[in-house]
């Protein structure tokens, strides 16, 4: 489930954005169990039914363009002469929940953060608060020992995204990562403490237990047999 608010449009609704994998009647059934909840009427409602491909090439941007268009453009590798992508400038944050899921206490704290985002950020910019349901499920069923991955035992992976335009200035661009950091402290009472690793979070602190947890050691010998001079490295390299 993806929550999406765009900067300097206060009319405009929050954007609710949920896939499912089991099917339509699925994910009618559990739309409108969120509308019930929420107690009102949805403004607006569209069902899609996509493959896995064309699903991720939807929540990409690229549902309407070719695979060559769903490129950097370019002659470089993994660039394409006919691509029509650009690169955003963002911020994120993770966390990966334990237990069944949001305590009353922490779905308060996120509508919050979502209802000072327009107040907080200038014009032109994308807040996003999303919760992957990658948890839970067979991803649960192998030990946190057993490969290069830790996070077996969480309910779900939340991300918190701030875009902002290229244009944007330095305070600018303070103010988007203002808003995002102040939702993820928000969030600290309740988190688990870890992180995702894909989404290198540089303003992390203690990020080598938040993304490897108890498989630190072996994955730093790992690095020390294979890359003894560390040729591939960043600032959260092992």
């Amino acid at each position: 489930m993806e929550f999406t608010l765009e900067a300097g449009s206060p009319a405009a609704p929050p954007e609710v954005r949920v896939v499912c994998l089991d099917g339509r009647p699925e994910l009618e059934r559990q739309l409108t169990r969120l509308s019930d909840l929420v107690g009102r009427p949805v403004r607006d409602s569209r069902l899609v039914e996509r493959s896995y491909g064309d699903t991720v090439r939807a929540m990409s941007g690229c549902a309407e363009r070719s695979p060559a268009q769903c490129r950097l453009p370019g002659t470089l590798p993994g660039r394409d002469p006919q691509g029509l992508l650009g690169r955003d400038s963002y911020a994120a944050r993770s966390d990966f929940w334990p237990g069944a899921g949001l305590p009353d206490a922490a779905v308060r704290a996120v509508l919050a953060a979502v209802g000072r985002y327009r107040q907080a950020v200038p014009p032109g910019g994308l807040g996003v608060v999303q919760f992957d349901g990658v948890c839970g499920g067979a991803v649960n069923r192998v030990a946190a020992a057993a490969t290069a991955f830790v996070h077996r035992d969480s309910a779900f992976l939340a991300q918190y995204l701030a875009y902002w335009p290229e244009s944007a200035t330095a305070d600018e661009v303070a103010r988007h990562q203002g808003w995002l950091d102040g939702l993820w402290q928000d969030l600290r009472p309740w988190a688990g403490g870890r992180a995702y690793q894909n989404y290198p979070d540089p303003r992390l602190t203690g990020w080598r237990e938040a993304y490897y947890g108890p498989n630190l050691p072996r994955l730093a010998e790992v690095r020390r047999t294979y890359d003894p001079d560390r040729l591939f490295r960043f600032p959260q390299a092992l």
